[in-house]
């Protein structure tokens, strides 16, 4: 999915700012606190090994985004909320663990960008 924002000319309006979310949970989160988590959607998975196998090969890709692209993401959304940038969303919605890896990340999110 390739998200950007676009910066708005000045205006007169003044954008009202929401107030603070909530604060986070107290726990730590790691990669497998979701396992934890009560989620009705997710389905059984009768072959506890062939689960475990699966997790490792995940655990193996590469993430999914990195800390910095996480942090200009948040700077460029607090713009969007401000009115000052609006946000335009776009992307697979079927991308398959097959096509995922670190190079089709890049070419996809440039050919994305063009």
């Amino acid at each position: 999915m390739q998200l950007s924002l676009l910066k708005l000319p000045s205006s007169p309006h003044q954008a009202t700012v929401a107030p603070p979310a909530p604060a986070p949970s107290a726990a730590k989160w790691a990669p497998d606190t979701w396992k934890n988590k009560n989620a009705l959607q997710l389905p059984k998975y009768p072959d506890e090994a062939e689960l475990e196998s699966v997790l490792k090969t995940m655990e193996a890709y590469p993430p999914l985004v990195f800390a910095g692209e996480v942090r200009s993401l948040e700077e460029r959304l607090a713009e969007a909320a401000l009115g000052k940038a609006f946000l335009l969303q776009g992307g697979d919605c079927a991308e398959s663990f097959k096509e995922f890896s670190a190079n089709n990340i890049r070419d996809t999110s440039e050919s994305s960008s063009r």
